[in-house]
């Protein structure tokens, strides 16, 4: 097998090299982040696993914890996200979500992000800003 151009559910070094800027990141600016954090609809079998969940408080026993309700999180970040993710997200009252994508015009370990907002009383998404993921990480270290 040729590693090189594996194709999904292998992720590339670029998608891997992002996944932890973002997360060390949200953990330095003092966020309860997980990495694959598992989650699950009202049915615990409508279950997701999103590239990166921030939780509002810790789950209790992390030893034996799988998977929280999605009501659990305030943020997903999901790095080249599967289309109906978001839609999923937004019916479960996620407040935040940001898609992660490459930056093709920008150097190949940087990443554009967009920051979506869940729209008052209403399950769908919506644009709040876009920026470079270097920006970002300047402005998360300005505000710490």
């Amino acid at each position: 097998m040729d590693w090189s151009r594996a194709e999904p559910p292998f992720s590339t070094f670029w998608h891997k090299e992002v996944d932890c800027r973002l997360q060390l990141m949200l953990h330095a600016a003092g966020a309860d982040v997980f990495h694959r954090a598992g989650m699950h609809g009202d049915d615990i079998s409508d279950y997701r696993e999103p590239d990166l969940g921030v939780v509002a408080e810790r789950p209790p026993d992390l030893a034996n914890c799988v998977s929280l309700p999605a009501v659990a999180f305030s943020l997903v970040v999901e790095i080249l996200p599967e289309d109906e993710a978001g839609d999923w997200y937004a019916r479960q009252g996620i407040p935040a979500y940001w898609i992660v994508d490459q930056a093709s015009d920008r150097d190949e370990v940087d990443a554009h992000v967009q920051i979506l907002r869940l729209k008052p009383g209403q399950a769908e998404y919506v644009p709040e800003r876009s920026l470079l993921l270097s920006e970002l990480e300047v402005e998360y270290s300005a505000n710490r």
